[in-house]
């Protein structure tokens, strides 16, 4: 597939937009933005914009608990709390009291397996389910198998993010709680800082916040934190880029980079790439990037449970357009023949199971499995390889993206342009092959005939006929 090759060196081509100078903060449009999202099911937000180390907004809006929320307002930090996790087991690195390429059987020795190292629990490798519930002991007892040979597959794990922040816990020596302070929050005077009690996350078991032991923070404290890996305040440059370094899966002869690091959301906005990470439990929503190579930092932490567009990772989107001057992203039209039949398959990972189709000149999308998400659907065309369409509609900033490796379609990734969420890897061909109505022995499909075939298929658009050895072939 000629077209596959042109695309990959096209897309190679685009990796950074270079810096862009910072408009000046809009305030009034922000703050119509923010209030736009509490109609649209928000109770509090707090905002706040860097421009390298100065503040140029620091906001709230709604209320928590009767108060008016503002800049300092304290949230839990949900999945956000991961990057403190990484941050810890970086340092510990630095300082040789761990090495994160080595088993997690060197800190943990009950740990069941001795092929997961501890990277691949940052990176969301480690084949360990996304179920956060069980018992955070020292036995491992109800860890469920690893799902997939560690390091060959990506998907989310709030379980192996327990693990890793044990491994954080034991390699130092101290409580989680006394580490985040001491070795954290005190270097860049981060005064709100600490970990999470049970009435700071109402919406979840008070035991479940208290065996988690999530961060608790401010808007302005979570912006200097995330600014900080720019900034050598915490970590050496080195490490910083090796958080940052997409992980690689191998698959089909190469490898296929997607975009998440140690615990670090990778994004993309025309080109302005971008670091953090997102947070979400029912009654909390919670995002913050930097985009070091433009010196911005936007961090948006918001109670409440809004609709899919306007979440704090829709609203920090919105901002760091405006920041940088970037339009919306817009439908590309009819996508490429050959992008279609390359696409079309059964893809299974991370809990679904996908079968996409070309369908009159466009791809559809049906969720198979789980049954709770079933989902037939239209997707629409944003350029290169991503598609944009789902459950919840169109938005497009929400996007499924099919990924070549070599010559092939190799997997297909979903989620926010800032929040990959989820990786299917392709199984079989699409269309099932054809019932048999009769016990005849089958004829023989020669050589010629799966060329034949083969053509048929790359004509049939253009009102090719099969020949009969390719209607041979097709009928196997």
């Amino acid at each position: 597939m000629r077209w596959l090759a042109v695309l990959v060196v096209a897309c190679c081509a685009c990796g950074g937009a270079g810096p862009t100078p910072l408009a000046k903060v809009d305030a009034d449009e922000i703050d119509w933005r923010a209030r736009a999202a509490l109609r649209a099911g928000g109770e509090a937000i707090s905002i706040v914009i860097l421009r390298g180390d100065e503040v140029v907004l620091a906001r709230g809006w709604g209320d928590v608990g009767g108060q008016p929320a503002t800049a300092r307002t304290v949230y839990p930090l949900a999945s956000l709390s991961k990057q403190f996790w990484a941050t810890a087991i970086a340092q510990l690195d630095e300082a040789g009291a761990l090495d994160a390429a080595a088993p997690v059987t060197t800190v943990l020795p009950s740990f069941p397996d001795p092929r997961v190292i501890i990277s691949q629990l940052l990176e969301h490798t480690a084949g360990i389910g996304d179920d956060a519930d069980g018992e955070d002991d020292e036995t491992f007892a109800d860890l469920p198998a690893i799902a997939f040979t560690p390091g060959t597959r990506w998907s989310y794990s709030n379980r192996g993010s327990l693990i890793a922040r044990r491994v954080a816990e034991r390699a130092a020596g101290v409580p989680w709680p006394e580490y985040l302070v001491k070795r954290i929050a005190a270097p860049l005077r981060l005064r709100s800082v600490r970990t999470c009690a049970p009435d700071d996350a109402p919406g979840l078991p008070a035991a479940t916040v208290e065996r988690v032991q999530f961060v608790c923070a401010d808007a302005l404290d979570v912006a200097r934190f995330e600014h900080s890996f720019d900034t050598g305040a915490l970590l050496r440059a080195e490490t910083v880029a090796r958080m940052r370094r997409p992980v690689a899966i191998p698959v089909l002869g190469g490898t296929l980079p997607l975009d998440y690091g140690w615990f670090t959301r990778i994004g993309t906005l025309d080109g302005h790439r971008g670091y953090g990470h997102t947070g979400n439990f029912p009654g909390v929503s919670v995002a913050a990037f930097a985009f070091p190579d433009d010196g911005l930092t936007v961090a948006v932490l918001m109670t409440g449970n809004p609709r899919a567009g306007a979440t704090a990772t829709a609203l920090l989107t919105g901002i760091v357009r405006l920041m940088l001057g970037l339009d919306t992203p817009q439908p590309r039209g009819a996508p490429p023949t050959a992008l279609l039949e390359a696409a079309a398959g059964d893809y299974e990972g991370s809990g679904v199971r996908l079968r996409v189709s070309a369908v009159e000149g466009e791809l559809q999308l049906e969720i198979v499995d789980p049954p709770p998400a079933r989902w037939t659907g239209r997707l629409t065309w944003m350029g290169d390889t991503s598609f944009a369409g789902g459950p919840d509609g169109f938005d497009p900033d929400l996007l499924g993206t099919f990924h070549i490796v070599g010559d092939r379609v190799a997997a297909v990734s979903w989620g926010h342009r800032l929040m990959l969420d989820g990786v299917a890897w392709r199984i079989a061909a699409s269309r099932p092959p054809p019932a048999r109505t009769s016990r005849r022995p089958r004829r023989r499909c020669t050589r010629a005939g799966a060329r034949a075939a083969a053509a048929t298929r790359r004509s049939r658009d253009r009102g090719g006929r099969p020949s009969s050895s390719a209607y041979r072939c097709r009928s196997r």
